[in-house]
């Protein structure tokens, strides 16, 4: 995943947010859990858990985002890019 900033201005005042769906009936919940601490990790390992870092992103877990049976399902905010059928790989 490429964290580098697009020039975004919002980007830049609120780093990234990753909204990852834990409450939709298309995969089990534990995998979206599964999911926010792979996340968590590596976002820490990179040093992007800091809130005044840049490049700052936080994990935010979430409703249904509306992808039925594309599950788990995670959207990165502010691009609005949305990725499915999420693993930890």
């Amino acid at each position: 995943m490429d964290f580098s900033s697009n020039g975004n201005g919002a980007l830049k005042r609120n780093g990234r947010r990753v909204m990852i769906c834990v409450r939709g009936e298309c995969a089990p919940r534990a995998k979206g859990f599964d999911l926010e601490q792979r996340l968590l990790e590596l976002i820490a390992a990179h040093g992007l858990d800091d809130p005044a870092h840049p490049r700052h992103i936080r994990c935010i877990l979430t409703n249904c985002l509306g992808v039925c049976h594309s599950g788990p399902v995670m959207m990165v905010h502010p691009e609005a890019i949305r990725y499915v059928n999420v693993t930890e790989e």
